[in-house]
């Protein structure tokens, strides 16, 4: 759960550690419930918070 919390604060670390392939693996496989709604959570949280720059980089909105 702390692991979550911090993936939902700190967009920018999700993308810089490659993290979202594994998300994404884990929405694909996981039988869990609870693994699955935050992971969408985190990807979520994500998607609100960086877009792409023109040179094709992503970066914070805020």
């Amino acid at each position: 759960m702390v692991v979550i919390l911090w993936l939902l604060l700190h967009p920018t670390r999700v993308l810089e550690a490659n993290v979202v392939s594994d998300l994404v693996k884990i929405l694909s496989t996981s039988e869990r419930e609870e693994l699955v709604m935050d992971s969408l959570a985190v990807l979520a949280a994500l998607v609100e918070k960086m877009r792409v720059g023109e040179d094709g980089r992503y970066s914070n909105v805020n």
